[in-house]
């Protein structure tokens, strides 16, 4: 009896999915695009918790899984790098029994997108962070300059010079602790208490952000956590990239508080370590209900706009003066996203940019990082398995290193 009715319900679902794959696959062949159909979407509850348990069976299977084994992964676009859209064009369309999802690589569409904002409806994965309430990365378009009005205005100069401060004193800290010990205990966990501790000092200073909290829990400190342990790691596989920083930082007094107004505007090469972490066509018309995505990571990786792109590579991101001194690259509008784009961009970017610089600043005035290596192991083989391990990452929700902890500094 229970086996007759597990078939039944395997059978119906296989039905609908088979029937909806279907109404989705007419919705997206209106638009005249390249589609690609996939039986089970990505995000689907019951797959996302099987997944952890089905791929490692199946990848050791000597199986060519196809468009289902690249595009039914959590977080495919980290793995495809953008080579769907140097396969397909600039936009193209996922079809799936959910929903269809327009890939959009065009800079000058993405910018588009990301400006009209009141015209394209944020997707219901931005409700999830709400439990704890509304704030400015997951407002609606309707709602969104009141809370963007509170959630900026404490980002202002002061603020930033605070920032810098408490950056510089947070650091210094654990450079002390790091340097006491004989390695390392978790660089994840070191920089996310870091930048805890930097926006926990700020917002118990500053009245306008209490009852903001989780935005800036989930907007700020995740995300510059994860940039901040992305770029230590990558640091210690270029230690050339390294000594280019302590070069210019060579040239400046003791990292200290106080010094925001003077150092931050010409660290320019610390900043070029934090930007570097790594539709010309007639009218299409999107179907009501359609998921469009700006593809941004496939606009970060795509040749035609950086030269090797998949090299991590700070000194790009710096030229030379007449006079001899180092300018930022600023790249045209649609090929960067560090912060997302249009009226509804990180609000809090100046301020991740602040804590950044003034971290990477006071610590590689005087210090170096290294992967440690195994007994045996050779200095190239470390360095592979480091960048092994930067490479295998996740979105759950936001970027991370699958297995940051093993790989010890």
């Amino acid at each position: 009896m229970f086996l007759q009715l597990f078939v039944s319900f395997a059978l119906g679902y296989l039905s609908w999915n088979l029937l909806f794959l279907e109404v989705h696959n007419y919705r997206a062949f209106s638009m005249g695009i390249p589609r690609v159909r996939v039986l089970i979407d990505s995000r689907n509850p019951l797959w996302l918790m099987l997944q952890p348990y089905v791929w490692p069976v199946l990848d050791r299977l000597p199986i060519n899984w196809g468009s289902f084994g690249r595009y039914s992964r959590v977080a495919w676009h980290f793995a495809d790098q953008g080579d769907s859209h140097r396969r397909y064009g600039p936009i193209w369309a996922l079809v799936t029994p959910h929903n269809v999802y327009v890939h959009v690589a065009d800079p000058a569409a993405c910018a588009d997108i990301l400006d009209r904002s009141a015209d394209f409806r944020r997707s219901k994965l931005y409700e999830l962070p709400e439990v704890h309430g509304i704030f400015t990365s997951t407002a609606s378009w309707n709602g969104w300059p009141q809370h963007n009005r509170v959630g900026v205005a404490p980002f202002n100069e002061p603020t930033m010079s605070f920032i810098w401060n408490e950056s510089v004193t947070q650091t210094k800290q654990l450079v002390n602790f790091w340097t006491t010990a004989c390695q390392i205990p978790s660089v994840i966990q070191d920089t996310r208490s870091l930048s805890l501790n930097v926006l926990v000092s700020t917002g118990f200073s500053i009245d306008e952000m209490f009852g903001k909290s989780s935005g800036i829990n989930f907007a700020g400190h995740h995300t510059t956590a994860s940039t901040l342990a992305f770029a230590i790691m990558l640091l210690a596989a270029h230690p050339s990239v390294q000594e280019w920083v302590a070069e210019e930082l060579r040239t400046l007094p003791l990292i200290q508080e106080g010094q925001y107004g003077d150092l931050f505007p010409v660290l320019k090469r610390c900043r070029a370590v934090m930007t570097s972490l790594h539709v010309g066509r007639d009218k299409i018309i999107i179907p009501h209900g359609t998921a469009v995505i700006p593809n941004m990571l496939a606009i970060h990786t795509d040749p035609n706009i950086w030269t090797k792109p998949r090299e991590w590579t700070p000194a790009r991101w710096i030229s030379t003066s007449t006079q001899g001194e180092d300018v930022l690259y600023d790249p045209p509008r649609g090929t960067f996203f560090p912060w997302s784009d249009g009226p509804q961009m990180c609000p809090g970017a100046k301020l991740s940019q602040v804590e950044f610089v003034a971290v990477m600043a006071s610590l590689l005035q005087d210090h170096r990082i290294n992967a440690v290596p195994r007994p045996g192991e050779e200095e190239a083989a470390t360095t592979r398995r480091l960048l092994e391990v930067i490479n295998d990452v996740d979105c759950t929700p936001l970027l991370q290193m699958r297995d940051s902890e093993c790989v010890k500094m």
